[in-house]
């Protein structure tokens, strides 16, 4: 398709709940001696509301049909800054809805962090969803 036949429907920003395994994990990655696990760089989503709480493990009603099952994100960051993103286009292959996305550690299983809601979006195939956590340390 002709890249200027796309259309932005929407944007919007949204703050997550960070869970105690995700932080722990955090500290661990930046401040232990050794570190050697993935970072948190995959997005799950899920079609409920946010019912996740900071001591939540898992992503309720995860999705993993459609083309919107877990994956990696593209992490960006520039030196001397305090922002970094995870973000990902997901491409719908089937009709599916999406309302909640969650930054892990592993394409499966894993410690799960950020969780954040957004607009629910009614995805058919051929539609795309673009999800960016924006990581900011102050």
């Amino acid at each position: 398709p002709d890249p200027d036949s796309y259309v932005e429907l929407s944007s919007e920003v949204s703050y997550n709940v960070k869970t105690t395994a995700g932080i722990d994990f955090t500290f661990v990655q930046t401040y232990s001696t050794g570190p050697g696990a993935n970072g948190l760089n995959y997005i799950a989503l899920s079609n409920d509301t946010v019912s996740e709480t900071s001591a939540s493990t898992t992503l309720s009603n995860e999705i993993t049909l459609n083309g919107l099952g877990r994956a990696i994100g593209a992490y960006a960051h520039t030196n001397g800054t305090s922002t970094a993103t995870i973000s990902k286009t997901f491409t719908a292959s089937g009709s599916q809805s999406a309302q909640k996305a969650a930054l892990f550690s592993a394409s499966s299983s894993g410690t799960m962090n950020h969780v954040l809601s957004f607009t629910q979006r009614s995805l058919i195939s051929g539609d795309t969803l673009a999800i960016t956590f924006t990581i900011t340390i102050t």
